[in-house]
């Protein structure tokens, strides 16, 4: 049976009453073809080009009817694959509320212009995008010999986490274990999450235990690092009162028409 070629899919198929199952949860096939149908643009607009699209994991989560953790696992694969690309935002700091932005790797395998004459321009941009994706990658599969020491002096900073002498050879593993599945500025990232939560003394948050760095990093199958790089890490470790307490704000994200 003849595998390739395309069957275009309308817009409006996840609005239909009959095809929708109420309370399942999306397969990882269902979850991208929501990307690449639902989410991504297909024209280029005043702020979000075509392949473009932002959205929140809170938000996905709901819709997917997945839990926050497994769609960040989910995006930090599809990324590690080449089929998602993080767009930097000038922001400091992304809380719960702020959209993330990302772009579809080679958005016309999936959505072709069916303008020819803008083909050549856009094939042109997905191989610079190509190009640097592949960069990306060979990057994260290189980990930097200075790492371990250097995210171990990060956390020697923060007076608020447990302090250590110098980096144990146990230690020193279970960070080089951590950056085989994220990047220094992920880990750091997290670490700045976690310090936060240990210096308030507001007791809004339940979590409180002060862990070693090895432990920290490798606790639950780095469970913390994903917890803490989630666009709702701060809601996942806030007390039950804190939560009831907190005015809770609506999520932002087109509506599919």
């Amino acid at each position: 049976m003849e595998s390739s070629g395309y069957t275009r899919l309308y817009r409006k198929f996840w609005n239909n009453e009959l095809l929708r199952e109420r309370g399942k949860s999306f397969s990882k096939r269902e979850a991208w073809l929501y990307i690449v149908n639902v989410l991504a643009r297909g024209v280029d607009g005043d702020d979000l080009k075509r392949g473009e699209f932002e959205a929140s994991y809170r938000y996905l989560s709901k819709a997917w009817r997945w839990d926050t953790a497994k769609v960040f696992r989910f995006f930090r694969d599809l990324i590690a694959q080449n089929m998602l690309e993080k767009v930097k935002q000038q922001m400091k700091q992304l809380n719960q509320h702020q959209l993330q932005r990302f772009i579809v790797c080679e958005y016309d395998t999936y959505n072709p212009l069916r303008n020819s004459n803008c083909n050549s321009s856009r094939n042109s941009n997905c191989n610079k995008l190509n190009k640097r994706q592949k960069k990306v990658k060979e990057s994260k599969d290189n980990i930097v010999p200075n790492s371990a020491q250097n995210i171990f002096e990060y956390w020697k900073s923060k007076p608020e986490l447990m302090n250590h002498r110098k980096l144990s050879k146990t230690d020193e593993s279970h960070l080089n274990a951590a950056l085989e599945q994220f990047t220094e500025p992920e880990i750091k990232t997290a670490i700045d999450h976690y310090a936060t939560v240990l210096q308030d003394e507001t007791g809004q948050y339940w979590l409180n235990q002060k862990w070693t760095i090895g432990e920290f990093v490798s606790r639950k199958s780095h469970k913390w690092l994903m917890v803490f790089n989630s666009g709702d890490w701060e809601n996942q470790v806030l007390s039950t009162e804190a939560k009831k307490a907190k005015q809770q704000e609506p999520d932002i994200l087109p509506e599919i028409k």
